[in-house]
């Protein structure tokens, strides 16, 4: 039998994480001070927060054993408290879940698409998983004016396409799988608006390749005109 997709569908006692016990913590910042973060709060807060999420897939908790996050983590609760406590957010999930996540998230959701153009190959399916759908929410949503250059970053598209990591990512003795890649990381920072100086908070740290993400997207002006519809290696030529 599959594992459950949220712990309220097992009828045993949640496994969901408090957003402590997640590992829920503000990183990269790049500019926003201890007490703009401690006094932000809906209505009113500043800077502009953003979030992303990328904790173990609905029914493959079991594959981080040694990561130290062998729980399910309840999708719908996960994202509930992203809405409620940052401006912007996304979340990673895998294919086989979406269609049970998605219709209980509120219609102001989008499900953006991490298209890989190299994956491992499975034998046990025919046609392949080579996409990965991401949830976001972001409140920035304006057009650039008639006349103004778009680009990437003012016009982001729905998609990226980056080659996964086949690497095992080892930090600190420990091992990390399904670490995000560069360009991966990039598009997430463009399709929710945040600009250097505001604030990233990576929920799940793991390997800590999202924040050094931020902090080269911060660091780094030609990062943040990137075209997203080519991957990184194709776009640093």
């Amino acid at each position: 039998m599959d594992a459950p997709l949220y712990a309220f569908e097992s009828g045993e006692p949640p496994k969901a994480r408090s957003m402590q016990r997640m590992g829920m913590r503000t990183s990269g910042k790049s500019g926003a001070s201890d007490a703009e973060e401690a006094g932000s709060g809906r209505g009113g807060r500043s800077p502009f927060r953003a979030a992303y999420a990328d904790p173990p897939y609905p029914g493959l908790a079991h594959y981080y054993e040694g990561q130290g996050i062998a729980e399910e983590v309840d999708y719908v609760e996960l994202c509930a408290k992203l809405d409620a406590e940052y401006d912007a957010w996304a979340v990673s999930l895998h294919t086989p879940a979406l269609r049970k996540v998605l219709h209980l998230l509120p219609e102001k959701v989008r499900v953006g698409a991490w298209c890989k153009p190299w994956t491992p190959f499975k034998r046990s399916m025919r046609v392949q998983y080579t996409w990965e759908p991401v949830l976001f929410w972001t409140p920035r949503n304006e057009t650039p004016k008639a006349g103004d250059d778009w680009s990437d970053a003012d016009a982001p598209r729905d998609f990226c396409i980056e080659c996964s990591v086949m690497k095992t990512t080892i930090v600190n003795g420990t091992k990390f799988k399904g670490v995000k890649p560069l360009g991966f990381c990039l598009w997430v920072f463009a399709v929710l608006g945040v600009k250097p100086g505001e604030s990233f908070t990576d929920v799940f740290p793991g390997s800590g390749a999202v924040t050094e993400a931020w902090r080269q997207y911060c660091a780094s002006p030609r990062l943040r005109t990137l075209n997203h519809e080519k991957t990184t290696q194709e776009k640093m030529i």
